[in-house]
């Protein structure tokens, strides 16, 4: 016997916040993944090397996190549809019904997820991907961001790059790092 079942019933369900990860991975995931793709096929990294991955891993996250505050500041200036089409940039604008989160209610790292282990959940804390051969060296460190800094666009001008197609400030950027990081090595 066959029961069918209507998948679509667990989209409908599921909470606003869910339904923009789609749109997070077409603005900003699959972008930057293309680019490292093609760079790992036009032989420029090789990820199976550590000092790679923890460079590629560095500048990635950068980069996602200005696509991030871009999608999330776009999300606040568009209508919500059967919220009589209110923007959530002029509500809080226009009225007192949205207020900042005091930042003492918000746990510190450490606390939540000890709050969400205490409730059963599990979480991997070593959040490295990669090998960093500065990690232990706060000069190196800072010589190493100095440099990048000096030499390279801001992680801006490289998401920008990145969404508008090219991904070459992306590719020089984690070439950029990745030697740094080598030339500073112990």
């Amino acid at each position: 016997m066959y029961v069918l079942f209507d998948f679509t019933l667990l989209f409908d369900q599921n909470l606003p916040a869910e339904r923009k990860w789609p749109e997070v991975n077409q603005r900003i995931i699959y972008p930057i993944k293309d680019v490292l793709v093609r760079m790992e096929n036009g032989l420029l990294i090789n990820l199976y090397d550590p000092v790679v991955q923890f460079c590629v891993s560095f500048i990635t996250m950068n980069v996602a996190e200005v696509g991030l505050q871009r999608v999330v500041a776009s999300w606040n200036s568009h209508s919500i549809e059967g919220k009589s089409d209110r923007i959530p940039d002029v509500v809080a604008q226009r009225t007192s019904r949205v207020h900042p989160v005091n930042s003492a209610m918000v746990p510190s790292v450490e606390d939540a997820i000890q709050m969400y282990t205490d409730a059963g959940g599990t979480i991997t804390r070593d959040s490295s991907f990669g090998d960093d051969p500065l990690a232990n060296s706060g000069v190196l460190n800072n010589q190493r961001e100095t440099e990048f800094i000096r030499d390279n666009p801001t992680f801006q001008e490289i998401y920008s790059n990145v969404i508008n197609g090219d991904g070459s400030l992306l590719m020089s950027a984690v070439l950029s790092f990745f030697n740094i990081t080598r030339n500073l090595s112990p």
